[in-house]
C-alpha cells in the first residue's frame, strides 16, 4: 500500500515590488544542509488545501491571506519526501493578495525569511521548491510535475 500525504506551498509576491517570500531551513536531521523553499507545510487532517496553505503562511511568515484569495498553479508529485522518505504531493498556491509584515515567526524552525527575486532564488533549494519556481518563472501551463518517480510502463 502506498502511503501519502498532502502538503501545501505558497509562493506570495509583495505587490509593491515583485519579490516572493524565502525561508531558509535550519539544519536537520534529514537535511543537514540549510536549505531555502516557499513558506508552507502539512495538510492537517479534515484541512481543506487551500485553507491549510493560508495557515502555513501565517505561521511561518506572519503574512495573513484568505483562503479564496489563493490560486492553485502547480502540483508536485514526490516520490519521497526528505524528512522520513514517504510520497508526498505538494499543491503550490500562489498570491499577491495579503496583510502583515513579513517575519520569522518559528525561528527554532528557519534561520531567516526575506523578500527576493523569484528569478535569483538562493541556492540551495529543495528540489520541489525549484520545480515550483522553475515552472512560475516559465509561465509553465503543464502545472503537473513528477520528483523521483520513474516513468510508467507503457501498456
Amino acid at each position: 500500500m502506498i502511503r501519502s500525504r498532502n502538503a501545501v506551498c505558497t509562493l506570495v509576491r509583495d505587490p509593491g515590488s515583485g519579490p516572493v517570500a524565502a525561508l531558509r531551513f535550519t539544519p536537520r536531521s534529514w537535511s543537514p544542509q540549510p536549505r531555502w523553499t516557499l513558506p508552507g507545510g502539512k495538510q492537517e487532517p479534515g484541512e481543506a488545501l487551500d485553507a491549510a496553505a493560508a495557515r502555513e503562511l501565517a505561521e511561518e511568515t506572519g503574512l495573513l491571506a484568505d483562503p479564496g484569495d489563493l490560486e492553485l498553479f502547480h502540483v508536485v508529485h514526490v516520490e519521497k519526501s526528505w524528512s522520513d522518505g514517504t510520497p508526498f504531493v505538494l499543491f503550490a498556491f500562489t498570491t499577491s493578495c495579503f496583510t502583515g509584515t513579513l517575519a520569522n515567526r518559528e525561528p527554532g524552525k528557519h534561520e531567516t525569511v526575506v523578500w527576493v527575486e523569484a528569478a535569483a532564488f538562493p541556492e540551495p533549494a529543495f528540489p520541489s521548491t525549484r520545480f515550483v519556481l522553475d515552472g512560475y518563472l516559465a509561465g509553465d501551463t503543464r502545472r503537473f510535475t513528477r520528483h523521483g518517480w520513474h516513468p510508467a510502463p507503457r501498456p
